[in-house]
């Protein structure tokens, strides 16, 4: 296998970014920067190294599969970028229904690309 069809250069594309607009003690507003890479997948085979190549660089994996993975990306969210947020440290009988509660607050319209059709 060649290094540009390599399965862990598909990994590296998955990575993602976000800012933080914060004020400094001087008043002035500074972007900060964090990055972490995190693999959502629906299950991983018996037998996958995909968890090995996720180390390789530096990044977590989380199965969807498992009924806790919102709160996998929270806490990993938390050790790597101090990310704040209830799911973190709630109990797992608790998960259920705050995701049911949270999602019900959702539209998933927003989401969804606008189409001309539905402006006329």
């Amino acid at each position: 296998m060649t290094k540009a069809n390599h399965p862990i250069e598909h990994l590296t594309d998955l990575l993602s970014a976000g800012a933080l607009n914060l004020m400094d003690t001087n008043g002035v507003e500074e972007a900060k920067w964090y990055l972490a890479t995190i693999i959502i997948v629906d299950r991983i085979g018996k037998g996958s190294n995909i968890k090995d190549m996720a180390r390789a660089i530096d990044g977590d994996i989380v199965q969807m599969s498992m009924g806790y993975w919102p709160q996998e990306v929270a806490q990993i969210l938390n050790q790597r970028m101090d990310f704040e947020h209830p799911l973190v440290n709630m109990e797992r009988t608790e998960l259920r229904p705050y995701l049911k509660t949270a999602l019900e607050q959702v539209n998933l319209m927003d989401f969804l690309p606008s189409d001309a059709a539905d402006t006329a």
